[in-house]
């Protein structure tokens, strides 16, 4: 009976023990699943965290490459391009067997897809330099929208881990259930079981512990810094990059309160911001944090940041914590005020642009009503010498200003390409204020100006191009005179100083405001041209002299004590010789090299010009300084009045129809009777690659539109290759 009962009871602590082995391995499995969905459930977030930060870093570099045009800038954004396939892969793995995450998996595709699609396109048009289709795509708010999307699909799936988050969670409680059971009825087995359930919670706890620090560990490597918090704001745990960015060590952080550690201010206020634990815990959801953000490192050390904060979910449905993801925002917030100060400058250029195109046509309309009056004149029936004599003085002289705009123009573009030579000699300092003042003496006296002049006594030797720097003292005094009230002083003062040639001029007129100093050398730029004393003008005359004494080693300034108090422009020259450059064939063109040809008298010449009244009058001149003139008016009539005559000459134009001016030079050199010949292109194109086509086609020279006829015919006689047959 005794071993009966112990049997019995053996049987019993068996049955028990094996019913609580059922209990326990069905609640250890539980647990187990329970433990690994909590580290798949972070796995998923921390994938999606990841997806979500490479789709951002997809859009960065367009407005950097804009500014820097560095394609490296480029580098975060491809780098996220190369492993977004990749992350989603990874996530594709995390959830492929939950079937409710399918869907949103599939939209997310999409949507990074998309994304891709889109920033490759506005890298390629900013590659491209296309600002114009970039601003539009920004403006279209496309981009923003999908991130939105992307953000929202995020969402949803994070909700969906929480759902099944809950679910093994709820399970997991009555697994603990099951076990507290199973252990209150088998209180003989006690000890046993104790001993079981330890050693298995021992193992499970190294377990998860082991997840935790391989989350710790990644969390480390991110690029971002992170700070997590527990529900009542105590730091956790800071990786590296957010150690670096607080002055704070994980060690130092850890047990302390956010705001300690992660002190945030209003960047426009220097208000303290509210703290990232209470609107994440007041809003339950992944926040971002308000803008505008300056993070105040333990040193003191403040610097912009862009930040983010999500919920840490317990097993109970609450929040046990919150994670934070910030970085230093530093050179993005830079660049957005360059991108802002490089719009308004766009803005202010294009207006000056506006104003220069303006005053340009004014300046050019200006000459030509006298001129249309001129011929109108000369069309008169009856008409006296005098009223001829006068005409014809008014149209030189308006057309001479019209040359003389253009000049300028075609003058600061060389300037600004670096193609303009100086054709250097030695000259005498004095010799070029005085041809200066003759130049400008009709604009002093007109306003009644006294000018005073003073210059070193001792002759002054100089190595400059006495063309160009002429041109600078002229501009100078002609701007002074322009801009003082009539009746005004002009004062040119010129000395000597340590190793350079100071020259001054000073008027008493209407000044120039402080803003403006900086500005006037700029292209385009003008001296308000509202005053009642002001002239207008096209607003490059000050860019010239500052192109002109900088190519010849020196500087200009402007001074002025303000508005209606007079002005000052400084030139400062180096008096040491300059070295001699190969100077550029005189006049309005060029020519090739070539063994100077035997003077002659041409008595044949052909004038082809599509423009009919430009090419008659041009042989109308010719023949009256006794030139046997033929016209053609276009390329293949050209060649064959060429063919047909046998000129001595040839002005061509280069744009005519049919053939252009290169092809008829071309076709010319070719015939046996057409090498002798002198090809001049009388043109209006004027860059440097223009001249060596032309010269490459067989032109002997390169003459810009509009020419001196008299610097024509002395080209002309001093350049015939052959005596006319």
């Amino acid at each position: 009976m005794k071993y009966g009962r112990v049997w019995a009871i053996l049987a019993l602590s068996i049955v028990l023990v094996m019913v609580m082995g059922l209990f326990l391995s069905r609640s250890l499995a539980t647990l187990n699943d329970g433990s690994a969905w909590v580290a798949h459930t972070e796995r998923v977030r921390f994938q999606l965290a990841k997806i979500l930060q490479s789709m951002s870093d997809l859009g960065n570099g367009v407005a950097g490459y804009q500014r820097t045009h560095d394609p490296r800038i480029f580098e975060p954004a491809e780098e996220a391009a190369r492993v977004i396939d990749s992350e989603l892969e990874d996530l594709g793995v995390l959830v492929s067997q939950d079937a409710g995450q399918q869907p949103l998996l599939k939209e997310l595709n999409e949507l990074a897809q998309k994304r891709q699609r889109e920033t490759q396109e506005q890298r390629e048009r900013a590659l491209r330099g296309d600002n114009a289709a970039i601003e539009a795509e920004i403006a279209s708010g496309e981009a923003r929208r999908n991130m939105e999307a992307t953000r929202a699909v995020i969402g949803k799936m994070q909700s969906e881990e929480k759902r099944l988050l809950d679910y093994h969670s709820e399970a997991t409680r009555g697994a603990y259930n099951a076990v507290a059971i199973a252990i209150w009825g088998a209180a003989g087995t006690a000890i046993f079981l104790l001993v079981a359930l330890t050693t298995i919670t021992i193992r499970d706890a190294e377990r998860l512990r082991a997840v935790q620090e391989e989350l710790a560990t990644t969390l480390r490597s991110v690029g971002d810094a992170v700070i997590a918090t527990d529900s009542q704001g105590r730091v956790r745990f800071i990786n590296l990059v957010a150690e670096q960015l607080t002055g704070w060590s994980n060690s130092e952080a850890r047990g302390l309160p956010l705001e300690r550690v992660f002190a945030i201010f209003n960047e426009q206020t220097g208000e303290l911001a509210e703290s990232p634990v209470s609107r994440v815990v007041r809003d339950r959801k992944v926040v971002g944090l308000a803008h505008h953000t300056i993070l105040r490192a333990r040193d003191g050390t403040e610097r912009p940041i862009e930040d983010s904060g999500a919920p840490i979910w317990g097993r109970d449905g609450e929040i046990s914590g919150v994670v934070l993801a910030f970085r230093d925002a530093t050179d993005d917030r830079a660049a957005r005020r360059e991108l802002i100060e490089s719009r308004d400058a766009l803005r202010e250029a294009d207006r000056r642009k506006d104003v220069f195109l303006a005053t340009l046509s004014h300046e050019l309309r200006n000459p030509l009503a006298p001129i249309r009056s001129a011929t109108r004149v000369l069309e008169t029936p009856g008409l006296t010498q005098d009223d001829l004599e006068r005409s014809r003085s008014i149209i030189s002289r308006q057309v001479r200003h019209m040359a003389s705009l253009l000049d300028d123009l075609l003058d600061i573009s060389r300037i600004t390409r670096g193609m303009l030579t100086l054709r250097i000699s030695r000259v005498e300092l004095r010799g070029l204020m005085e041809a200066a003042i003759e130049t400008a003496q009709p604009v002093i006296a007109a306003k009644r100006h006294t000018l005073s002049i003073e210059w070193p006594q001792a002759p002054v030797q100089l190595d400059v191009d006495p063309v160009r720097l002429t041109q600078v003292i002229a501009n100078l005094l002609t701007n002074a005179a322009k801009y003082t009230p009539p009746g005004g002083l002009i004062e040119l003062h010129a000395l000597l100083e340590d190793a350079h040639v100071i020259i001054r001029v000073r008027d008493n007129g209407i000044g120039i405001a402080p803003a403006m100093l900086l500005k006037v050398f700029e292209m385009f730029s003008q001296i308000d041209a509202g005053h009642e004393h002001a002239d207008g003008g096209i607003g490059i005359g000050l860019a010239l002299v500052k192109g002109f004494v900088e190519l010849h080693g020196g500087s200009v300034a402007a001074r002025s004590e303000g508005l209606n108090r007079g002005s000052e422009f400084i030139v400062r020259l180096p008096l040491q010789s300059a070295p001699q450059p190969s100077p550029e064939p005189g006049g309005s063109g060029s020519s090739r090299d070539a063994p100077a040809p035997t003077p002659a008298h041409a008595r044949r010449v052909l004038v082809a010009d599509d423009n009919r009244d430009g090419a008659d009058i041009m042989a109308l001149l010719l023949q009256q300084y006794g030139y046997d003139v033929s016209v053609a008016h276009s390329g293949p009539d050209a060649v064959a009045a060429a063919a047909r005559n046998k000129p001595e000459i040839v002005i061509l134009d280069i744009g005519m129809p049919g053939m252009s001016g290169y092809e008829v030079a071309q076709r010319i050199r070719a015939e046996p009777w057409g090498r002798q010949m002198l090809l001049i292109a009388l043109t209006g194109w004027g860059q440097e690659e223009d001249k060596r086509k032309a010269f490459d086609a067989g032109f002997d020279h390169h003459l810009i539109k509009p020419i001196d006829p008299d610097a024509l015919e002395a080209l002309m006689a001093s350049a015939i290759r052959t005596p006319p047959a």
